[in-house]
């Protein structure tokens, strides 16, 4: 059915509905509705409710494996889940993983149940703002821990795994927008290959920082200018990721490859650092990874 756009004022356009549904649906003077847009198309509803994702499934023995399960139907958009288990163990994985899942929390619990629900209102928007926050969350691990490499602060580089949580519940938040935005679905495998990619980053800082604290070592000057030069590459993929530019892409790439090629050199020199390189080899790689998912990102979107 087609209908006229009518202008009201100088800048509000108005378009009417039509008498039968206006009926159908019994639609008065005052009642509130609400547009989406959903890929390409402007949804009128009468409801704000959406469908909510459910399930319930026995645990039981499953051990470890809650942790990763929960995740999984956090990150995969499920609104509601029953969970039936006959340990307490495993009722305290439950308490546990919750705390890297933003919005979920037990609402009713039996001696061998539990019932988790999401008791947030999810934004399309939020995603935008959560992304960022995880490319700074991220930042500041790489700059603070670079700080502390430098003056040999293990206190300071004892603090960095704590911000470990902060990212997994942005990482986890993320994932789950990016499968619930209705909008973001040409871009879905490309942002959540990118997210994923941001959070093996942080994942190899961290193991950088547990590894220095368990040796006891100190990281030679030549390290520690490579590390530098390695944030400097983060540095400038997050601006590419924002503020993309094909010509900046492919700069970044090849700094990526004469990042690599240093590695392989430095690797030789000093064999104390070793494992402290393999660990920024990693990152080299995964924020390569980012390199390409915001290629694919902005050129799905001139289709």
């Amino acid at each position: 059915m087609k209908r006229n756009i009518i202008q009201l004022a100088s800048s509000t356009l108005v378009v009417s509905l039509p008498v039968q549904w206006v009926r159908e649906f019994g639609i008065k003077k005052g009642d509130e509705v609400f547009l989406e847009l959903s890929e390409g198309n402007i949804i009128i509803r009468l409801s704000k409710d959406k469908k909510i994702n459910a399930v319930t499934l026995d645990v039981n023995g499953y051990g470890r494996f809650i942790l990763r399960l929960i995740i999984c139907l956090y990150t995969s958009g499920y609104d509601h889940i029953t969970l039936r288990y006959k340990n307490i163990s495993d009722l305290r994985l439950i308490e546990k993983v919750l705390k890297d899942s933003i919005g979920y929390e037990i609402i009713e619990q039996g001696k061998s149940y539990c019932v988790i629900k999401i008791i947030t209102t999810e934004l399309e928007d939020e995603f935008t703002n959560t992304l960022r926050r995880l490319f700074l969350v991220t930042k500041n691990v790489i700059d603070s821990t670079g700080v502390y490499l430098k003056t040999n602060d293990y206190r300071g580089l004892k603090s960095i795994p704590d911000l470990e949580i902060t990212i997994n519940r942005l990482t986890n938040f993320s994932l789950r927008m990016i499968l619930k935005n209705k909008n973001l679905k040409d871009k879905t495998p490309f942002l959540y290959s990118a997210v994923n990619a941001l959070e093996k980053t942080a994942d190899e800082y961290k193991f950088l920082v547990y590894h220095i604290i368990d040796s006891k070592d100190s990281l030679s000057k030549d390290a520690l200018l490579f590390y530098d030069q390695v944030n400097l590459y983060y540095n400038q993929v997050y601006d590419l990721f924002y503020n993309f530019d094909l010509d900046k892409c492919a700069k970044n790439f090849c700094m990526a490859e004469e990042l690599l090629d240093k590695y392989l050199l430095l690797r030789k020199r000093n064999h104390s650092d070793v494992i402290a390189l393999s660990y920024l080899r990693n990152v080299i790689l995964n924020i390569t990874d980012i390199i390409y998912e915001s290629v694919n990102i902005n050129f799905k979107s001139f289709q």
